[in-house]
């Protein structure tokens, strides 16, 4: 049986320690890693980006990477660029900078003890073009979940929140 994208399962793991320039791009939004650590600071994600289990601390441009389910484990990512939230991410105490703007278009963003720090426009909609093809922005089908006292999200923009449903006792906390 064949699927299509990068499916990693099991003990995989990719370590990015280039010297130079590395660029990782995702055509599928099936893709994803099993486990990812990012040691070269000069890395740039497009495409989509989903990862199992992050590994440690890293930087990396983003390309208007899309993130797909993600589990920080405890690390710290941070990404330059724009990027767009459209699936579940798990901070798992981890911490999620973003020197940019965020799209939430979908999914759920548990903090589980984890901060977010977006230092532009964090933006819960989704983006969609009209019958003459001009951009729109719709409710979002994707939600917060912040349920501990050390969660955290800082936004240094503007904050629209507007959401398709906000599912009951998902901010109770930080």
């Amino acid at each position: 049986t064949y699927d299509e994208g990068f499916i990693c399962k099991g003990t995989h793991r990719v370590i990015l320690n280039g010297v130079g320039p590395q660029k990782v791009s995702m055509a599928s939004a099936r893709s994803y890693f099993n486990e990812l650590e990012i040691k070269n600071p000069d890395i740039t994600f497009s495409g989509f980006l989903g990862v199992t289990k992050f590994v440690g601390d890293g930087k990396a441009n983003s390309d208007n990477v899309i993130l797909k389910k993600i589990g920080l484990n405890g690390g710290q990512l941070e990404l330059n660029g724009n990027v767009e939230i459209n699936d579940d991410i798990d901070l798992q105490k981890g911490v999620l900078r973003i020197i940019g703007d965020v799209l939430h278009s979908d999914g759920t963003l548990t903090f589980n003890e984890g901060k977010v720090t977006v230092s532009g426009d964090y933006q819960m909609q989704r983006k969609e073009k009209d019958s003459a093809g001009d951009v729109i922005y719709e409710a979002s089908y994707g939600n917060l979940v912040m349920q501990y006292d050390d969660d955290l999200l800082e936004v240094g923009g503007t904050f629209i929140n507007d959401p398709w449903w906000t599912p009951l006792n998902t901010l109770s906390a930080g």
